[in-house]
């Protein structure tokens, strides 16, 4: 019997530890979700921030290595977030099977279905409606 080693890809391997942080209790509201927390301070941070100003997120255990997916997420759950937020292609999270292997995770972490297929799919126009 031969054993190959296959090297996982870095991408899913910071995806999967993204989505095991982003379901874990945020510490602040009971029941709240660092997701929660994250999609709450991200729009409240696009409210209060002029568009040309990055926005800076800094949660407890919130790695830059996650930011790859959780940004993915926020765009999918919230598209007007797509003129603030913006992704970089990443073949392993942006080919089909990331963008579908995404889609279930984004209803693991939300238990809902995102409002767009990916963060590609987001329409630009605005952040008005945050």
């Amino acid at each position: 019997m031969v054993v190959t080693m296959v090297e996982r890809n870095p991408a899913m391997a910071a995806a999967e530890a993204a989505v095991a942080w982003a379901m874990e209790e945020s510490g602040g509201a009971p029941g709240e979700t660092n997701y929660e927390r994250l999609l709450a301070d991200a729009l409240r941070a696009v409210r209060e921030n002029d568009p040309g100003t990055p926005v800076v997120l800094d949660l407890p255990g919130l790695s830059m290595a996650h930011w790859a997916c959780l940004s993915r997420m926020l765009v999918m759950d919230r598209p007007d977030l797509s003129e603030r937020v913006h992704p970089q292609y990443v073949e392993a999270l942006d080919g089909q099977a990331g963008v579908a292997w995404l889609q279930l995770q984004f209803h693991r972490v939300t238990g809902r279905r995102p409002a767009v297929r990916s963060w590609r799919h987001a329409p630009r126009r605005g952040c008005a409606s945050l």
